[in-house]
């Protein structure tokens, strides 16, 4: 919960307290804080004073269902998590064409969920539960892959419904074997997100690609080809491209987690890209 200038745990902050002053002193967020964008986004409307972040008016904004915070995150980083996740879900809402980015079902939980430590993931959606998580220590570089997950999940759950799976990209399926000949309506949303898979797999004559080849034999779980997991890190990067076209670059929504070469190449991203805007495109549009 939200009160004026500061955001109250449990216990609450004490008034005249630490917590207190330092949000009654400061009107914006630590400046160090404000590097993982650049060039730096001003708030629009609402948003403009920053010492003043309305969770409930945030979770209407954006159409989420709530933030979840654990219980080792202290005020302060409650705040600048809360800061860099609305100037990423600003840049998504920009980049994606989707005005709704929670659908008034998701989750966005910082430190609250999994467990921590060395090894454990940086960030996991839960399709079950509906939400993001991002670890206190490694999630702030992980929201557009995970998002990726969300997008999957919501229009494969709720719209393009298929007994097969509850995402478009038929989930933890590997890739090849996701891919289906026959029974698919083109144009659809099932369709367009199996030409994303398509276009990752395989080339223009049919042969598996480079890529795909190197995943099946270098990466250590079957994890990594699943076809869900080929989209969102396809997906985490066409939102690192397209927000480089626009001069920007934004760190806590999309930095390369794993190995250079568990991605696309520069020019196998050229041939997936188009693909994937058809998909967000027509995403937008069914979620108006």
């Amino acid at each position: 919960m939200f009160r004026k200038f500061e955001i109250v745990s449990t216990p609450n902050a004490a008034a005249r307290g630490r917590a207190d002053m330092f949000w009654k002193k400061n009107n914006k967020f630590l400046k160090a804080f404000k590097k993982f964008r650049k060039p730096e986004r001003k708030l629009p409307g609402v948003f403009e004073n920053a010492r003043i972040l309305d969770q409930q008016g945030l979770l209407k904004y954006f159409s989420l269902a709530g933030f979840e915070y654990g219980s080792w995150i202290d005020n302060n980083t409650r705040f600048e998590f809360l800061y860099g996740c609305v100037v990423s879900l600003l840049d998504l809402r920009d980049l994606t064409g989707i005005k709704s980015l929670g659908f008034g079902l998701y989750t966005i939980a910082f430190g609250a969920r999994g467990k921590g430590g060395r090894g454990s993931a940086a960030a996991h959606f839960e399709p079950r539960r509906h939400a993001i998580n991002l670890t206190k220590e490694y999630g702030l570089e992980a929201l557009a892959h995970e998002y990726g997950h969300l997008l999957d999940h919501f229009f494969g759950c709720y719209i393009d419904q298929d007994k097969l799976s509850q995402y478009l990209s038929l989930g933890k399926l590997n890739g090849k074997i996701s891919l289906r000949v026959n029974g698919l309506r083109k144009g659809t949303l099932r369709y367009l997100m199996q030409e994303v898979i398509k276009a990752i797999v395989f080339d223009s004559k049919g042969n598996v690609t480079p890529y795909y080849t190197r995943l099946t034999k270098e990466a250590k779980s079957e994890y990594f080809t699943a076809s869900t997991e080929l989209f969102a890190r396809a997906f985490e990067q066409w939102v690192t491209y397209q927000l480089k076209k626009k001069g920007v670059v934004n760190k806590f929504l999309s930095q390369p987690k794993y190995e250079h070469w568990m991605y696309l190449s520069p020019a196998h991203f050229k041939k997936v890209s188009p693909k994937i805007n058809a998909l967000i495109k027509a995403m937008a549009v069914k979620a108006k």
